[in-house]
């Protein structure tokens, strides 16, 4: 409902000409960001992926690794990094993939002006709140991992 009003736009809508390197964020950093990222990265585009609350140097989850697969891109070689750990810069485009990330990137990105957008804004229609795969089905993280395939893609071609 809230989409349905509006309440997300502000998160759709940065300086996309502004772009030099997409930053995606979500709660873990072993499912939903290091896909996206591989996402990006396999398309050329320069991006890095944290977790609000990730622990340094875990692989990304089985799960998820296998996930990715099927969609044609790899995550083996990701460590998770958190977001306390990331170097926000001019030109960084943070990628947020649930509503409830934004508080917290904020915080970790204090004094630091920071573009933020939430990644479902740019599927048709737009969902606001990529869910957490983890811990769930094949069908449910190829769901997840399409969708966030999909609004990579999108907002990436968006960018000029």
């Amino acid at each position: 409902m809230a989409a349905r009003i509006g309440a997300y736009r502000r998160y759709e809508l940065a300086d996309l000409a502004r772009v030099r390197r997409l930053v995606f964020v979500c709660k873990g950093n072993i499912c939903r960001s290091p896909f996206a990222e591989a996402v990006a990265r396999s398309v050329g585009i320069v991006a890095t992926s944290y977790g609000l609350d990730a622990r340094r140097g875990l692989p990304a989850d089985p799960n998820a690794a296998r996930a990715a697969i099927r969609q044609g891109v790899s995550v083996d070689s990701h460590l998770t990094r958190p977001l306390g750990d990331a170097q926000i810069d001019t030109g960084d485009l943070i990628v947020a993939m649930e509503p409830g990330h934004v508080s917290g990137i904020h915080h970790a990105a204090g004094e630091r002006a920071c573009d933020l957008v939430l990644l479902g804004m740019w599927l048709d229609p737009a969902l606001p709140y990529l869910f957490d795969p983890y811990a769930m089905s094949d069908l449910q993280f190829d769901t997840c991992f399409g969708r966030i395939r999909d609004a990579t893609l999108a907002l990436i071609s968006a960018c000029p």
